[in-house]
């Protein structure tokens, strides 16, 4: 720990009569100013494709009747990343999908319904506190596709990667690594010497391939920033970039990077009931398409520190308070961490509530981690002073800020 070196009083009096006794030169002048735009590399990897089965006995074991290959997201961007994804699931003529787990049940006209949802990873090697089977749509990392447009979205904030920014070659569209941008390189033929190169890096960066390299997928590409210095070598080429990302297109090279180290990641499978009794058995006829889309965009470092703590495993959901008027307070998609203190109001004033006291009411809180719900529920001195009262609950969090419930009119009996 530095210590800072203090005068004593007597000292410091004599330094301000020594300063004040000095005369002072006057200076004026003004500075031109460089302003540049710095770009964040967006360098995310889903997968091309993802394989879904129909396991009508599940032979797979994993307690679904829907079996997938997990949808993985890795951010390596400079930056962190917001990744928006919509499943897209048509089912047969003869399916119909259902809201909720416990819907599924044997047709009497022999058709087929179907419970279908999308499940988030709670954490690198588990879908959350018990097993795929245990998942159902009140769970929190799952989102139902729902019946009526059969689409089922969720939302994902990832950190950025770290370590040192890599930048690779891609030839064309062939093997297309699964890389959110891409920037179109043109070779600049003109660089043949020392004095060519920096005439270039004035106006621009330059990207560098090793000649030998120059038609190799993966091949590593240097960086030159504009204004930096460097030394022209013929067993190089040397080339431009685009401004704006491209999708690879044949007889064309391009450039992408990023981060050497993963950040945030996420991922998501498929899961899901079949009725029994269905004419002909389950097929995958029964599903005539499920495509995934996806929207990835980067963010603001301080408009991630906002969310992060609303995230499970990358997985977003908006924390929030609720209030019934038997007295209960819960707590959703809530990380623990966060909390401070509750109170609340019934229209005239605020009161502080003592939760570690029974008497103003009990918790029921088995995990800090988002995906636990929390409640408190009053104690009795409280739900008798409540009635005919308006409540409104009030979450007073770590950092400062709160999170507000609904009001809530309470009978007066």
């Amino acid at each position: 720990m530095k210590k800072r070196k203090l005068f004593s009083t007597v000292v410091t009096g004599a330094l301000i009569a020594a300063q004040m006794t000095m005369s002072v030169m006057a200076a004026t002048g003004s500075v031109n100013t460089d302003v540049t735009t710095k770009n964040a590399v967006i360098r995310v990897q889903v997968p091309t494709k993802l394989g879904v089965a129909v396991d009508e006995f599940e032979t797979a074991g994993d307690g679904s009747q829907i079996y997938s290959e997990e949808f993985g997201i890795k951010n390596f961007s400079t930056v962190p990343v917001h990744v928006s994804t919509e499943s897209v699931v048509v089912v047969g003529t003869d399916v119909t999908l259902k809201a909720t787990k416990d819907e599924v049940v044997e047709d009497a006209a022999k058709k087929g319904n179907a419970w279908l949802a999308v499940a988030a990873k709670t954490a690198a090697d588990k879908y959350g506190s018990g097993t795929i089977a245990d998942l159902t749509e009140t769970s929190s990392n799952v989102t139902t596709v729902n019946p009526a447009d059969g689409k089922s979205k969720q939302e994902f904030y990832l950190d950025k990667g770290t370590g040192n920014v890599e930048y690779k070659l891609q030839i064309a569209d062939t093997d297309v690594p699964s890389y959110a941008e891409f920037y179109e390189l043109t070779e600049d033929t003109t660089i043949t010497d020392d004095t060519k190169l920096a005439t270039a890096l004035k106006a621009s960066d330059i990207y560098v391939v090793a000649s030998a390299d120059a038609t190799t997928n993966g091949a590593t590409v240097s960086k030159l920033e504009k204004d930096s210095t460097a030394t022209y070598a013929g067993t190089n080429k040397y080339y431009k970039a685009a401004t704006t990302a491209s999708v690879p297109a044949a007889s064309k090279n391009y450039v992408y990077a990023g981060q050497t180290t993963v950040g945030g990641e996420a991922g998501f499978r498929f899961v899901g009931k079949l009725s029994t009794g269905k004419s002909g058995g389950w097929t995958k006829n029964d599903f005539t398409s499920i495509t995934i889309n996806y929207d990835i965009t980067g963010v603001q470092g301080s408009a991630y520190e906002l969310v992060k703590d609303s995230c499970t495993y990358g997985l977003y959901k908006e924390a929030a308070v609720s209030f019934s008027a038997d007295g209960v307070i819960t707590l959703t998609n809530f990380n623990g961490a966060n909390y401070a203190s509750l109170s609340i109001n019934d229209g005239t004033d605020d009161y502080t509530l003592n939760d570690a006291d029974p008497a103003d009411g009990e918790w029921v809180w088995d995990s800090d981690d988002s995906s636990s719900v929390k409640t408190f529920t009053l104690g009795s001195n409280w739900t008798s002073y409540i009635l005919g009262k308006t409540i409104t609950v009030t979450v007073n969090l770590q950092n400062g800020t709160t999170m507000e419930s609904t009001p809530v009119a309470v009978p007066t009996n």
